[in-house]
Formats: structure tokens, sequence, C-alpha cells
């Protein structure tokens, strides 16, 4: 199916790895804004889409809006055999331009900050998950590649939903836990034993319901798995 340029496409992940972004945008992916996130981070991403829409490029190996910075000259896209499509602006009929309504903007920010959703049963269902991925490389059940994937898909999961939710401790261990395996070439079992030493923290935190940052305590913990990462990469190097 052909994109249609009159749509932006606003992708919402936990990933914040620089591949993953760039992979995103080569794929047609208008704007990119990462989990957790507040209600003036999409009003920004809204308002760059409807303001500024870009023509859509169709080419051999791409179709999605034009990247930032990219123009191609006519005789470029002749000789590439490219075809533009003008950029739609039909949303701005619809909605106009200019900055969202800040009060929209406050009352969304209200509803994300008083969210009372219990976040423990996903929580729960992410880590059981993530027991079955590390169980599954301890046997040798899966290739190691798949199952490595599995492993950093759940942890983004934690990283990107823990913060919406108000465990922003748990999501500041997710995410240094997502940024160590995104680093990674291969998960041996040096690497597994740190995702079993922090899944078994976000195991404590979720279920003791340790919402907020964690104080001391939460700098300690953060503190001892950066290190931990930082022990890995350097062992590495000297190999």
């Amino acid at each position: 199916n052909e994109l249609n340029p009159a749509v932006p496409f606003i992708m919402m992940t936990g990933y914040n790895d620089f591949e993953r972004i760039a992979e995103a945008r080569d794929s047609g992916i208008t704007e990119f804004v990462v989990k957790p996130f507040s209600a003036q981070d999409i009003a920004k991403r809204i308002t760059r889409a409807i303001d500024n829409p870009r023509d859509f490029i169709k080419s051999k190996d791409y179709i999605g809006p034009e990247r930032k910075g990219r123009k191609t000259s006519k005789q470029e896209e002749i000789k590439q055999n490219i075809k533009r499509v003008p950029a739609n602006h039909s949303l701005q009929t619809k909605i106009g331009i200019g900055v969202l309504n800040p009060k929209v903007i406050r009352k969304s920010q209200e509803i994300i900050d008083n969210n009372q959703i219990d976040f423990k049963p996903m929580a729960g269902s992410l880590l059981t998950q993530l027991d079955r991925a590390i169980n599954d490389y301890q046997k040798g059940d899966r290739p190691l590649e798949e199952i490595g994937e599995e492993i950093i898909e759940i942890v983004m999961q934690i990283k990107g939903n823990a913060g919406v939710f108000h465990y922003e401790l748990m999501s500041n261990l997710a995410n240094i836990m997502l940024t160590f395996l995104e680093k990674l070439n291969v998960v041996d079992q040096d690497a597994v034993d740190i995702v079993i030493a922090c899944h078994q923290t976000l195991r404590l935190i979720t279920a003791k319901q340790m919402r907020g940052k964690g104080g001391d305590l939460g700098v300690v913990l953060s503190t001892e798995l950066q290190s931990a990462c930082d022990r890995y990469y350097k062992s590495r190097e000297a190999i």
C-alpha cells in the first residue's frame, strides 16, 4: 500500500537508539517521539507535522516524506527515477496552523499526571515474558539472535510504559538496560547475568509498587546497574 501524503506519520516508541530512529525516518515516519513523553512533546510533533508538511518521495528504495535537508535537483530525480508527490496542505485547511491551545495541552498533561491505572499487572506480564526468554537462553531452546531481540523488545516495553504510569525508577533502570543491550553484537552469558540482576530488581520494584524515582535508593540502583554495564564493556575491550 502506498502512503498517503495527506497523513503525517508520528511514531511513539520506547526505543531511543539513534539507529532505530534513523530506520524509522527512512521507513517514512514524519515525526518520532520516545516514551515516556509529555503532552507538550506530542503537541510539538503534531504542530510541526501540520505546519510544515513535506513532499513525499517515491524511489527504488524509499517511500516517505522528503528527508530534512536532503533536497534533490530535478536532474537527479530524473536520473534516479524519483517521483515526487507535492506536500498536501489539507490538514492546515481543516485545523489551521500555529501552536495548539495551551489550555488543551495543560489539560492533557493533567490527565497523564493524574493517571491512576495500576501498572503492576502489565509489569508482571512483561517480567514473566522476560523470565521465559531468559530460561529459553539458558536451555538453548531457540536461536540466540531471536532470544536477544525478544529480550530487547520486552525491556523496551518496560522502559516506555513504566514512566507513563509513574514508575520512573523502573523506567530508568530499563533504559540503562535497553541502551546496554542495543550496543551488544552478541548476547552472551555475562550479558544475561546483568539482565537477570536487573530483572530481579524490577520484580522487587513491582512487588513493592515503588512509584517515582526511588530517592537515594533509586540513585544507588541506577549507578550500580550502569557500573555493571560499563565493566562489561571494558572487559570486552580488553579481549
